[in-house]
């Protein structure tokens, strides 16, 4: 494991997109403090309103023009494969590796966005390897973060400025996949941990170490190597995370 130069670390911050604040100057501002329901959101809106949101049928291909109920099924069989996957992702905050109390986050919305990012990223990373479907797949599990979001945010009691906010946590998400994945290519300690510094711990925390840079790094390293050569798409035997 290489020794992430914390100074080093900081001097890149500058690449890639800074974290902001997920809620500018809107009334979801006084929620900041707010304690997250550990379940995702969605759970008991999820079916009915992923339907809707994936029912408008695309004859991409002769056999959804002959065979279109069977079409159908493997699509809601996808979504569902995702919606698993997914909460494998959200849930690594409070459950399954509590980075909640390991990192000692705080227990907010944003923190959570930020965690199930990193691990749809993870996750998402070795889906891009597994052709077409990997790609589609990658797809749904965004489409429903999205779905997450927008009832997490309803039930904190947001009204106004619902596609805005979206908005923004759209592009703090692309700019976080793309901080990740220039660490991931450049095979680099230092950028991964500069990445991570911003967008988990916030480069405004003067609290982090260089050994809480160091455990998370490890801990993305090890999750990677988990998942590498996984085959993701297998409906019939979901891979998550592994529990540290």
């Amino acid at each position: 494991m290489k020794v992430v130069d914390l100074t080093l670390a900081k001097r890149l911050c500058i690449r890639g997109t800074a974290t902001k604040s997920l809620y500018g100057s809107t009334s979801l501002a006084a929620s900041k403090t707010l304690s997250m329901p550990p379940q995702p959101a969605y759970a008991a809106a999820f079916c009915p309103r992923a339907r809707q949101i994936h029912s408008t049928p695309t004859a991409k291909s002769f056999g959804m023009l002959t065979n279109p109920f069977g079409t159908i099924k493997l699509k809601m069989s996808k979504i569902d494969h995702a919606r698993v996957a997914y909460e494998s992702c959200s849930l690594q905050f409070y459950e399954g590796n509590k980075l909640l109390e390991k990192f000692k986050l705080a227990d907010n919305l944003q923190s959570w966005f930020h965690v199930t990012v990193l691990h749809i990223w993870m996750y998402s990373s070795q889906l891009k390897t597994q052709g077409p479907d990997g790609k589609e797949m990658c797809q749904e599990v965004f489409a429903t973060l999205l779905l997450d979001i927008e009832i997490r945010l309803t039930q904190a009691g947001v009204r106004t400025n619902l596609d805005r906010i979206t908005s923004e946590l759209i592009s703090i998400y692309y700019g976080q996949i793309l901080a990740y994945d220039e660490g991931l290519s450049l095979g680099s300690d230092a950028v991964l941990a500069s990445a991570l510094w911003r967008n988990i711990f916030d480069a405004n925390n003067e609290e982090v170490t260089a050994q809480d840079l160091v455990k998370l790094v490890e801990y993305v390293r090890i999750q990677l190597q988990h998942l590498d050569g996984k085959n993701l798409l297998d409906l019939n035997n979901p891979v998550g995370f592994l529990q540290l």
